[in-house]
């Protein structure tokens, strides 16, 4: 057995084989070493929670554990949270993550956003409260008055005031319908 493994040495071929084994091995070993450092292998840090919290607050608390946050979005008002407070993140509280690993914050709005009024005069009543729910709008109380167009939509009022198809209001503001009845009155275009 010895002298076959003589014989095998002796040719280069068989030499450049077996070092260049030992040199995948030895770089395999290396490799997978460094990514374990590299990635901090069974290193975790949990994830703090910041929810409810104000802007400020939740970037101290997240900083401190070694993690970086992001402000992903910040569309959103819920009058159930303070302004500028923290919403909801990403990755949960309570996860375990990697050391500067990036949380990301969806931010509570310091008031509701501003939108269009859609342009929903001598619409049905079906097709504009579609239109008005899909904005953000609320539907208000409706008010029926003499107009030859039956459950059509003749004006609309919010806040007490009339109001016109493309003026701006706050998201989920309640728009009461003016509507005909059907018994009379004009068509004014």
């Amino acid at each position: 057995m010895i002298s076959f493994l003589r014989q095998i040495l002796k040719k280069p071929i068989a030499r450049h084989v077996i070092m260049m084994a030992l040199a995948v091995i030895v770089l395999i070993v290396l490799a997978t070493q460094w990514l374990r450092h590299y990635t901090r292998h069974n290193e975790f840090v949990v994830v703090p929670d910041v929810v409810g919290m104000s802007l400020d607050e939740a970037r101290q608390a997240i900083e401190s554990s070694d993690l970086v946050f992001l402000i992903q979005d910040s569309t959103r008002y819920n009058p159930n949270f303070p302004k500028r407070s923290v919403l909801e993140q990403t990755p949960a509280a309570a996860s375990q993550v990697k050391v500067d690993r990036k949380i990301y914050l969806m931010v509570n709005l310091s008031d509701y956003k501003k939108i269009r009024v859609p342009r929903i005069v001598r619409q049905t009543y079906r097709q504009a409260e579609k239109s008005l729910l899909s904005a953000g709008f609320q539907i208000g109380d409706t008010i029926y008055k003499n107009d030859i167009g039956r459950d059509e939509v003749i004006s609309l009022i919010a806040n007490n005031q009339p109001i016109e198809p493309g003026e701006l209001l706050e998201e989920n503001s309640k728009i009461v319908l003016i509507l005909g009845n059907g018994k009379g009155g004009q068509y004014i275009p």
